[in-house]
């Protein structure tokens, strides 16, 4: 029996990463087992020849798994309820063992670190044994992050940065990524989000119907009318205009309410960020400047924040956000993936929330985005070369091939 990686989907995008690294897979010597709660992302996996299991909500064998749904995304958003959510959990684990029993499975690898499917792959891998990666929009084009401990705040490159000094990289590599990196960035670049706002997801109702037809479980419990006035509303939000920014200012950029570094890893919300920030600027003698995040849904909170931005002076825009950067006296920012771009481009910092680049040095920073990232165009289709492979399963400790 060869050896295999479990990937649990959880959304057709990761899917469509996941089945690219393939082949590559192969040529290491290991093969692909999914497993999923979506009935499209089954469909699709049996299509293309993947091993596919489905969470479903019926199983009678005993479990000693016990559930932690309160740090999770879905309940911390209210999608489901808590006594659903254990019950999802138990799914998850199940099919889990399952599958261990079927395959020779060598490692665990997932999407985000927070959702309800995370717990239960989490526990499962220290009980056998098994490293596990956690992978995540990089919101720098072209990469996608991953860590064996997780992602956002519980990253373990955040906790150990000096593993970052280990990779050799020279002042020119640096200079020369950089010069693009701000040459990309200052051509109208929108966040992953950005792009997905409103998107309306066809392939809902052969999902809807394996949640009413074939028992598979529901990690989110909205139901499917309430999704869809949400696209909907999600598309009439309107982002302020993109006003030019004062000579000396403070940058403060937002970030989507509902997201999982906001819920999780902060104890400050963007309201609350706001009041930090304007505190700072009357400190440094700057106007604050404000940045709604474009991937932003909620009218009630972006209406507060133009009227507390209206009340105090502050500048409320949707000027570039690299621009802004570049501009600032200081950026100051919960946890946001723009903290890391002041990183990037020299600028003093302030970090209210539990981040990923917290620790992390300029440097460190550049190394990061050079050599640590996965190289892989998220929204591509081709199949991911033997050198991100064997990047993405050293990142697990399941390569052998040296770093470069």
């Amino acid at each position: 029996m060869a050896r295999a990686l479990l990937f649990y989907c959880w959304s057709l995008f990761d899917w469509r990463v996941f089945r690219r690294m393939r082949s590559g897979l192969a040529a290491e010597g290991l093969s692909m087992i999914v497993v999923t709660n979506l009935l499209s992302v089954w469909l699709q996996a049996k299509l293309a020849g993947v091993p596919c299991r489905l969470v479903r909500s019926r199983f009678r064998e005993p479990t000693a798994f016990e559930p932690d749904v309160e740090n999770c995304l879905e309940v911390r958003r209210g999608l489901i309820k808590a006594a659903p959510a254990g019950n999802f959990q138990r799914a998850v684990w199940h099919i889990l063992e399952r599958v261990f029993r079927q395959f020779e499975i060598c490692g665990l690898v997932m999407w985000n670190g927070t959702a309800l499917h995370c717990h239960p792959l989490r526990v499962f891998a220290r009980s056998h044994g098994l490293p596990t990666l956690y992978c995540e929009l990089a919101n720098i084009d072209g990469y996608m992050f991953a860590d064996p401990d997780g992602t956002n705040g519980a990253a373990r490159i955040g906790t150990h940065p000096e593993m970052l000094d280990g990779y050799a990289v020279r002042d020119e590599e640096i200079e020369a990524w950089r010069a693009q990196y701000l040459a990309e960035r200052m051509s109208g670049y929108v966040p992953p989000q950005g792009l997905h706002r409103g998107k309306i997801n066809f392939w809902f109702p052969l999902d809807w119907l394996g949640y009413v037809l074939f028992s598979v479980s529901r990690p989110d419990r909205t139901s499917p009318v309430r999704k869809l006035i949400g696209k909907f509303q999600a598309r009439s939000v309107r982002l302020p205009a993109a006003i030019p920014p004062p000579p000396r200012y403070v940058f403060l950029p937002l970030q989507v309410s509902a997201d999982s570094n906001l819920l999780l890893y902060s104890d400050v919300d963007n309201l609350q960020a706001l009041e930090l920030a304007g505190k700072r600027a009357d400190a440094l003698g700057c106007q604050l400047v404000v940045k709604p995040h474009p991937a932003e849904t909620d009218h009630v909170l972006l209406g507060k924040i133009a009227e507390t931005c209206s009340q105090r002076g502050y500048l409320l825009t949707s000027f570039s956000t690299t621009a802004l950067v570049l501009g600032a006296e200081e950026v100051v920012t919960i946890n946001s993936t723009v903290g890391m771009e002041a990183l990037l481009l020299d600028k003093p910092l302030t970090v209210l929330g539990r981040s990923l680049y917290a620790r992390f040095t300029s440097r460190q920073a550049f190394v990061f985005a050079l050599k640590h990232l996965v190289r892989i165009e998220l929204l591509g289709r081709e199949a991911a070369s033997p050198q991100v492979v064997a990047h993405f399963l050293r990142l697990m400790g399941l390569s052998t091939t040296p770093r470069s």
